[in-house]
């Protein structure tokens, strides 16, 4: 049951609780168990791209030059995408 509304009749607080009864009734439970934490999937989701970025930053070294192929060895090009 929903905390007393003051200023309301018994009618209008009956009506409340039994919308928020059916409200509730009509949406599954989450189980906590299984609930997706966003927080935890946006800071697993950075630390994997900074794991992709090492990983491409190592590779371009151990290819060497590669920066040299589409500009300057800083990797921004010159005009061209």
């Amino acid at each position: 049951m929903t905390a007393p509304l003051r200023g309301k009749r018994g009618k209008e607080r009956r009506l409340g609780d039994r919308l928020a009864t059916e409200l509730a009734a009509r949406h599954p439970t989450i189980d906590p168990a299984t609930e997706v934490d966003f927080d935890i999937g946006d800071a697993e989701a950075s630390i994997e791209d900074a794991r992709d970025a090492e990983r491409r930053a190592a590779e371009a070294a151990s290819r060497g030059g590669a920066g040299a192929r589409r500009g300057r060895t800083d990797g921004k090009t010159r005009g061209r995408i």
